[in-house]
């Protein structure tokens, strides 16, 4: 693209994108210094910005001279480029420098002279030698250069180049774009994926412009998806630029190619970090074999130098494209399983370090603790992830184990509780004391977002191991939790004796916070029973506890149960005092939960100063913080608070406090609307309160019973069950995905509608149809209408130290879970009545809120759908035929109406398979909310990729494939572990679908077998043979009669020094063989048994 003219500076044909600012500071540096160097890493726009800054000049009283350096290899020919770019005439006997240096203190133009020295990193030392020598000779040179590190010349002054800000990085990929495909531009349905790929791209413009020229052959959805391969995708670029500027890996290999062997080999162990690191981090990291802790300082600060390495205050990070480039390299040197071990063993060591500090830091130092985890959550993603691959439980233990409060306090309840289960799920003989922790750890977060019956199996199961272990503090801790679950279930007198018990366990041990914490949870379960003045006691109590303690969080949770009691007792001046000190402190240490109960018990002050808009404000602030963090216990009664604000009267002074979107109406018509939108929240947390089996708690029953009689004297019986009745069920949600029920600002709105309520065998109770979780049943709860008088009264069927309705397994988990999707203990109590159907969520529920979230299909093994984070159920799909067309699109290449009627309706005329096709369609998009998940184009089906979906199956296979381009052999098994990882089970397990399904489940259990087959001979060839046989022992349970996984197994066990194993190993495969098939052995197998059997 760049072409030398008559005059001095070089010609671009695509126009500079995005750098005015960038441009304006150069401009303005250059006349404040002499040399000025804009550094950054290849590809990050140092040519086109210097380019741009050097036309601005010559516009001015400026020359300006360029002279490319890239095409320069040996040093004496530098200064001869530059004299033949000044016009400096040969003479014999006289160097060219010298020559240079007097023709330029010649030089008498009043503007001065700009010379423009390009791609000077490869030549650094000698091209700085020249310019100081010259800038010291010739008082009218100003010297711009680029390079990608900075020249060391004395007075010069080093600009980094950044990469480009989101909004220009998606205008340059417009814009180049447009050169091969002229009709593209960034429209609502593409802006997602161009945004995702810059960002993948890290704004590098050379990376976005070599990606750019892709779209003539691939759609922007495509391409993100694609540059998983990235170094693969990105090439082509213009045949006019430099070589290595038409593809990314030339670029940085030209910038490897500069550094020396130790700087190579710290770069490409760098890799390992994930989100960034810290010099203590990568100090014990990439120190092994031939690099010593003390020289990574220095190896750290030439990277940085190279522009190789960005460093932000007191923490490194690569740039993704040039972390992917060390990861490639880090697996051709063989070094990549050495550096994850080494990253694994300090992160392991950090975890257990942090989550000691975060439990024992003071108020003060909490949030600094806090925000160290946070900064490292991605490295501590990774090393838990390397530690399952590589079959190191302990490790994984010992990490997830610490971060319990970490995610309670920062609200990162899922997918911490998601790492603790597959830690305890892999682990089945580590440590006690280890699984204990993770088990509680799990069960706390688990019960934190409602999940109820699994967060009991999990304490349950903890509780075991701790009072085996006579560990007490552990004991008490379980205890607490077990009694905030049945606390939220509305089983306040066994929350009361589950929280005295490990009230007693903490006295007798002496241990301060724990009994701090008990009187803490008996102050909570006394207010919500309505026993203020104990609330008041036990709570003040806790409050002096924590406060010598000096811990936040609980200083925090005693000033809200204070503030919410002070507001029941009718004093709100001290319950704002209380909420406004626990929310500055909440808000002071990111303590999300925290946060979200003082913003809604303040709105509730206000709403009882009469300040409606306040109280609606910080309500609707506490139900998305709640919601976000699937608090449903507290989403529900958020809910009747806003029904009450949307009831309440104007405001004092006569002005309304807030007003509904659209034409103004009367001030009656205004409260009927208002009653009716509060008829729809009562309904809406109902159904969240039916959902999870829980009631409402005796102090909001009166607010409750006020607020029903005000919204059901204001629209009259009819009008109210009929509201009521659209705000818990599916015909009434489509209406508030439009407009708010309350202002037209936000939709209230729960991610979950439960089944109704059906007759009761038990007097006085209300069976309840709890929602199904990722992988579950639905299950029945019996949850009492009044406080049971008896720990038994009104008792659910979920376990706990109570006594269990089901045998709980020691590990908290049932036979077949998989850890991070348990399998319920008890089935469903029996059929709903006819025409109730029991459902989480029907289609419509909800849908314009959950069909903006992700799409995670799950495929191999039992088949779920989740939108949005909820499971789709049988409700959802209306019949069989929708769920199993989305399975077929989402796990094969787009799809003809032909091929998918070949699939689905074999036996059907071309007009039936069209109505039936149509149907299907309707109902497929029903149930994802809109049609925006199914495309049809050029005559195909297919799901839309360039939405956020994520599909076992494509993990599965992007693994494989991944694996079978790895060079060396030997480093494809990380991806193979990835493959076997995603395989959860066969193809639609236990689903009823067409030949189809049995083809591609045929398909993807021999792919399955063959990577288990080459991950396990990996693990042989490297010795590894004990990791070998778990892999060759997986092969044979998958297909127990693939000879050639039982041949490995045996010379496994031969090699582990266990031959009458494998001489054993034999005659039960000759029994297995001969009655499954009524065959013998193959040849091979049986000599490789005499051959064993003879060595003895």
């Amino acid at each position: 693209m760049a072409v030398l003219t008559t005059g001095r500076l070089p010609v671009r044909l695509t126009p500079l994108v995005g750098r005015d600012g960038e441009l304006g500071a150069v401009t303005r540096a250059l006349a404040g210094c002499r040399m000025l160097t804009l550094t950054g890493p290849g590809g990050a726009g140092k040519t086109r910005l210097a380019l741009a800054a050097a036309g601005e000049l010559a516009a001015t009283d400026l020359d300006v001279a360029w002279v490319e350096l890239a095409p320069l290899s040996d040093p004496p020919l530098i200064a001869p480029a530059l004299a033949g770019r000044l016009g400096v005439q040969e003479t014999p006997g006289v160097e060219p420098s010298a020559a240079i240096a007097a023709h330029l203190a010649a030089y008498r133009h009043s503007g001065g002279l700009l010379v423009v020295l390009d791609n000077c990193e490869h030549l650094a030392a000698e091209i700085a030698s020249l310019a100081e020598y010259l800038l010291a000779e010739c008082p009218a040179l100003t010297v711009l250069a680029t390079s990608r590190e900075p020249l060391g010349v004395e007075g010069e002054r080093s600009w980094p180049v950044p990469p480009l800000e989101r909004a220009d990085a998606a205008r340059l990929f417009e814009d180049r774009a447009r050169l091969v495909a002229p009709a593209f531009a960034i429209t609502d349905a593409s802006r997602d994926a161009v945004v995702e790929v810059c960002e993948r791209l890290d704004g590098l413009p050379l990376a976005i412009e070599l990606a750019a020229a892709r779209m003539r052959v691939l759609s922007v959805g495509q391409l993100a998806r694609r540059l998983d391969d990235v170094f693969g995708v990105l090439t082509g670029g213009a045949r006019s630029a430099p070589a290595r500027h038409q593809a990314l890996r030339a670029t940085l290999d030209w910038s490897y190619e500069l550094l020396n062997g130790q700087e190579r080999t710290v770069f490409r162990r760098l890799a390992v970090f994930v989100g960034g690191f810290t010099l203590p981090a990568a100090e014990q990291v990439t120190a092994f074999r031939g690099i010593a802790p003390g020289q990574v300082f220095d190896l750290l600060s030439r990277l940085a130098d190279k522009s190789l390495l960005q460093v932000d205050s007191e923490r490194y990070h690569l740039l993704a494209t040039i972390r992917e480039y060390a990861a490639d390299k880090l697996a051709q040197a063989d070094e990549r399983d050495q550096a994850r071990r080494a990253h694994l063993a300090h992160y392991t060591g950090f975890a257990e370090e942090a989550g000691d500090s975060i439990e024992h830091a003071a108020a003060a130092g909490l949030e600094a603790e806090l925000d160290r985890v946070d900064q490292e959550r991605a490295n501590l993603r990774a090393a838990t992830e390397y530690a399952r691959g590589s079959g190191d439980a302990v490790a994984a233990l010992r990490i997830v184990g610490q971060l319990g409060r970490y995610a309670y306090l920062r609200g990162h309840y899922r997918e911490v509780r998601e790492w603790m289960d597959q830690a305890v799920a892999d682990g089945p003989g580590a440590p006690p004391e280890l699984r204990a922790r993770a088990l509680y750890g799990s069960g706390r977060l688990a019960y934190l977002q409602c999940d109820y019956e699994p967060a009991v199996r999990r304490l349950d199961a903890a509780l075991l191991l701790y009072r085996e272990l006579a560990d007490d503090a552990g004991t008490a801790a379980c205890l607490q939790a077990l009694g905030s679950v049945a606390r939220e279930q509305g089983r306040y007198v066994r929350s009361g004796q589950l929280h005295e018990e490990g009230l007693r366990l903490a006295q007798a041990a002496g241990d301060q916070w724990a009994e701090a914490s008990a009187h803490g949870y008996l102050g909570f379960v006394s207010w919500l029973q309505g026993n203020l003045e104990l609330a008041a006691s036990e709570c003040t109590r806790a409050l002096a506890m924590f406060r010598a303690l000096g811990d936040a969080e609980g200083i925090a949770w005693s000033l809200i149960s204070l503030g919410v009691t002070a507001r029941y007792a009718g004093d709100l001046a001290a319950a704002a005092e209380s909420l406004a000190e626990s929310l500055e402190l909440s808000r002071s240490i990111g303590f999300r939960e925290g946060t979200a109960w003082c913003e809604e018990q303040l709105g509730l002050v206000a709403l009882a100063k009469g300040d409606k808009a306040t109280a609606e404000t910080r309500l609707r602030f506490s139900y998305a913080t709640h919601d976000e963090l699937r608090d449903r216990w507290r989403v529900a009664s958020v809910l009747e608070n806003l029904a009450a604000v949307s009831l309440a009267h104007d405001a004092p002074d006569g002005t309304p406090a807030t007003r509904t979107a659209g034409p103004e109406r009367s001030p009656g018509a205004e409260r009927a609307a208002g009653a009716e939108r509060a008829a729809r929240l009562l309904g809406l947390a109902h159904a969240t309160r039916e959902a999870i089996g829980t009631v409402i708690p005796p102090v909001e029953r009166a607010q409750h019973e006020k607020i029903v009689a005000a919204a059901r004297a204001a629209l009259g019986d009819a009008a109210y069950q009929a509201a009521w009745r659209r705000g818990s069920t599916a015909s009434g949600l489509p209406e508030m995905t439009g407009a708010s029920p309350l202002t037209g600002v936000t939709p209230v709105l729960v991610s979950a509608i439960p089944g109704q309520p059906t007759a009761s065998p038990v007097t006085g109770a209300t069976p309840v149809l709890t929602a199904a979780q990722p992988g579950q049943a639905p299950t029945v709860a019996v949850v009492p209408s009044e406080t049971p008088a008896s720990p038994r009264a009104g008792r659910t069927v979920t376990a706990d130290s109570s006594g269990s309705a089901a045998t709980v397994p020691p590990d908290g988990f049932d036979s077949g879970g998989s850890g991070g999707d348990p399998v319920p203990l008890a089935a469903p109590a029996g059929p709903q009545p006819a025409g109730r159907p029991g459902r989480r969520m029907p289609a419509q529920a909800g849908t314009a809120d959950r069909a903006e979230g992700p799409l995670r299909v799950r495929a191999l093994g039992r088949a779920t759908v989740e939108l949005g984070g909820v499971a789709l159920t049988t409700a959802d799909w209306g019949y069989a035929k929708p769920r199993e067309l989305l399975f077929l699109l989402v796990t094969s290449p787009p799809l003809t109406r032909e091929q998918l009627g070949a699939a689905l309706w074999p036996d059907l005329s071309r007009q039936q398979l069209g109505n039936a096709l149509h149907t299907a369609l309707r109902e497929l998009r029903r149930a994802l909310g809109g049609n925006h998940w199914v495309r049809y184009a050029a005559g195909q089906y297919t799901v839309n990729r360039d939405r956020p979906c994520d599909c076992d199956v494509d993990a599965f296979e992007s693994a494989l494939a991944a694996a079978s381009r790895a060079r060396p052999a030997s480093a494809a098994l990380p991806d193979l572990q990835r493959a076997v990882a995603a395989y959860g089970g066969d193809f639609l397990a236990g689903m009823s679908a067409g030949e189809w399904a049995s083809t591609r489940r045929d398909e993807l259990r021999r792919r399955f077998e063959s990577a288990l087959l080459a991950a396990g001979r990996l693990h042989v060839a490297a010795g590894r043979h004990q990791a070998a046989v778990a892999v060759f022992r997986r092969a044979i349970e998958h297909e127990p009669l693939n000879e050639s996984a039982h041949r490995e197994l045996m010379t496994c066990w031969s090699r582990l020094g266990e031959t009458a194993r494998a001489v054993r190993h034999y005659t039960e495969l000759t029994a297995l063989l001969r009655e499954q098939v009524g065959v013998p052995p193959a040849a091979e197998t049986t000599a490789l048994y005499e051959r064993l059997s003879g060595g003895g």
